[in-house]
């Protein structure tokens, strides 16, 4: 038999499966020995539970840290949050101060629209009256000025709110040099440009012309005001169109990355088949004429003040022609009727509201818009109905 050193328990050689002779020293028996083992388990978890602890104690230190200075910023938000309530105090109390003369600004709003509107009623009286030109423009803040090529003379121009606009030519070479003439001694708050004519469209005048449309664009682009540019007006020759129409695209391009307006005058001056209106154009084919010029500020939204010291001649500077009178068969007798320029023209009761024929119906007319007499600048009806 075998003793265990541990338990002191006595065990069979048989029993415990060993020989006499393999044991040597101490003998341990088998529930000793896994005790040992769980021990030695223990030992290892304890000693990992150790290091976890020392992982968590810095942990929780690092936390206390935080909440102090979380701690620190609640109490400066509380200081902020006190501090603001008394403002909002201080200001609900002037707000109350101020309700008093909330009524008092309310009739002062009123009395300003009521001014608004006393001015606008007098600036339309003044124009209607034609004293609009007694005012001097260049003394004015709201200075509106129109820089063109191949314009005709047409007298005073007004825009559609009443204000008088100062007519300067320049050529298109000479337009940025214009520009800075007419803006040295005060700013305008509108100006508008017109491109004028091309008079043979060869592809170095092409070239040409695309240098000073970059020159100009960027010119009124650095007055910083409101701008219009009129593009550039067809001519005669197929070749002239062709180029105009080319440049138009590069205007148009220019204005839109510089952010200014773009005017196409082509439905204007051509009509449906592509041709250019011989009207539109002076006899030396150099300039516009007078209804090519009205056409223009037709585009531009402007309109030629009433003046009557200034009498309309008749189209490229030639005589008037004594008009036909015809009147259709079976039709009464014509009518004369008064429009705006205090002229008359000759119209029966089933003329077209067109073209002012009397041989056909409105929608039976061969024009696709109202035909503009070359005589008085209005539109729906010919020359040839005035007398």
């Amino acid at each position: 038999m075998v003793q265990c050193h541990i338990c002191q328990m006595w065990a069979h050689f048989e029993c415990i499966g060993e020989k006499e002779a393999d044991i040597i020293g101490l003998w341990s028996c088998s529930e000793c020995r896994n005790i040992a083992k769980g021990i030695n388990k223990l030992i290892s978890k304890m000693s990992t539970m150790e290091s976890n602890l020392a992982v968590v104690q810095e942990n929780n230190a690092s936390l206390s840290r935080l909440f102090n200075e979380k701690n620190k910023l609640a109490d400066e938000l509380r200081d902020e949050n006190t501090a603001l309530r008394e403002q909002i105090a201080g200001l609900r109390e002037e707000l109350t101060c101020l309700s008093s003369v909330s009524t008092q600004s309310g009739q002062i709003d009123l009395l300003c629209a009521e001014i608004a509107q006393l001015k606008e009623l007098v600036v339309s009286r003044t124009c209607s009256c034609g004293l609009s030109k007694h005012r001097d423009p260049a003394e004015t803040e709201d200075r509106v000025i129109l820089l063109g090529c191949d314009l005709n003379d047409v007298g005073p121009v007004m825009t559609s709110d009443g204000r008088r606009v100062e007519v300067h030519t320049a050529s298109i070479q000479d337009m940025p040099e214009a520009i800075d003439k007419v803006s040295a001694a005060n700013k305008p708050s509108e100006i508008m440009i017109v491109s004028g004519l091309l008079p043979h469209g060869s592809e170095d005048e092409k070239d040409t012309m695309k240098d000073h449309i970059d020159t100009m664009v960027s010119k009124v682009a650095s007055l910083k005001c409101k701008a219009t540019i009129s593009g550039i007006l067809p001519a005669r020759a197929e070749k002239a169109r062709e180029v105009s129409a080319s440049l138009n695209l590069h205007v148009s391009a220019k204005c839109k990355d510089a952010k200014i307006a773009f005017v196409d005058n082509d439905r204007n001056f051509l009509f449906r088949d592509g041709s250019p209106d011989p009207a539109t154009l002076s006899s030396d084919l150099k300039r516009l004429s007078v209804c090519g010029t009205r056409r223009v500020l037709t585009n531009l939204s402007l309109t030629v003040a009433p003046d009557s010291s200034r009498k309309h001649s008749a189209t490229n500077g030639l005589a008037r022609r004594p008009p036909r009178q015809r009147q259709a068969p079976g039709k009464s007798d014509p009518v004369r009727v008064s429009d705006s320029s205090h002229q008359t023209y000759r119209h029966t009761t089933g003329q077209c509201n067109i073209c002012g024929e009397s041989n056909h119906v409105t929608k039976k007319c061969r024009h696709s818009q109202k035909v503009l007499c070359r005589t008085c600048g209005e539109r729906g009806h010919k020359s040839k109905h005035h007398y």
